[in-house]
């Protein structure tokens, strides 16, 4: 009787782990989605880890045409020639790939890279959002045939939404790798969809030669400086995690780091516990805000978004 009792339990453990897969092979040095290439280097399917689900694709010439296949599961009509895009990095691998005249709506006007605001402002790429939502209606009239986003806490809603306006939801979750150059590579992912992944793979070797010959001359240096990062808003200080790309940085650039590692990819403390860790820190780098002056950071560190407590 205890052996059909543990048959049956193992069973059951057995296919509750086949029930949900949250894991993936990765690629290169990024862990969160992996790549199948052909003999020539194109790249023929794909998986992305997001939300701790997999997203599968599967890559077709154009005349096969882009469809949902299942849960998850898309076919892709490669190259892209109508994407919506609500990530700024995709915006820049799009550029840098020559892939550009494929967007053809973005979900706000934040990016500074010049030719897209160039394009914005002449209203030939319109805005989609509304908020920090998707505005359905606008996204069902522009027809696009791939929709970039970054979920939001492995949020379905807005995939269900691009799925529903005709178009294969993408999620672009780069920012949580755990190195630079996991990040960066997420470059080959993206320039797949536009059948410019040989030349993504060019440009990346390119950024990790450059970058591990950056680290090899700092690894020779004595000095480590600390560091910190961002602006307090609303009296609370959001940091990278000690686990976070920005965090391998700035260790493989030759800083001192005290952030404490955790699985989110953002550490919350408050103004005390910033002074408690960060006192000793002589490299402030802000992820956000254009300031062109002294005066122009300090106002927007004491505003009301801010800390008054920072004066003096």
């Amino acid at each position: 009787m205890k052996n059909r009792w543990f048959s049956l339990l193992l069973t059951i453990l057995l296919f509750a782990a086949c029930g949900k897969v949250s894991e993936i092979d990765g690629y290169g040095h990024a862990e969160l989605f992996s790549l199948q290439k052909n003999e020539r280097g194109e790249v023929v399917s794909a998986e992305i880890l997001s939300g701790g689900e997999i997203w599968r694709y599967r890559f077709c010439p154009r005349e096969e045409g882009c469809a949902v296949l299942g849960d998850r599961e898309f076919r892709v009509a490669v190259p892209l020639r109508r994407t919506a895009v609500c990530t700024t990095t995709v915006l820049a691998l799009m550029e840098a790939v020559g892939a550009e005249e494929a967007v053809v709506g973005v979900d706000g006007d934040y990016t500074t890279i010049k030719s897209f605001r160039e394009r914005i402002s002449r209203k030939e790429i319109p805005l989609l959002a509304e908020g920090m939502k998707l505005d359905r209606e606008k996204l069902t009239a522009l027809k696009p045939e791939a929709v970039f986003f970054s979920p939001v806490g492995g949020d379905w809603e807005e995939a269900e939404k691009i799925i529903s306006a005709g178009a294969v939801p993408v999620p672009i979750e780069d920012w949580r790798e755990t190195t630079p150059l996991g990040r960066a590579q997420w470059a080959e992912l993206e320039a797949a969809f536009f059948g410019k992944s040989i030349e993504a793979a060019a440009l990346f070797g390119e950024i990790e030669s450059r970058y591990e010959d950056i680290k090899a001359k700092i690894s020779l240096r004595s000095h480590r400086p600390e560091v910190m990062f961002n602006l307090p808003a609303n009296g609370q200080w959001r940091m990278p995690s000690g686990s976070s790309f920005s965090a391998t940085a700035a260790r493989e650039g030759g800083c001192f780091y005290l952030a404490p590692e955790t699985a989110a990819e953002t550490v919350l403390f408050d103004l005390e516990g910033v002074f408690a860790r960060f006192s000793s820190a002589s490299l402030w780098v802000l992820h956000s805000g254009s300031f062109q002056s002294r005066a122009e950071f300090e106002n927007a560190a004491l505003s009301a978004f801010g800390d008054s407590r920072l004066a003096g």
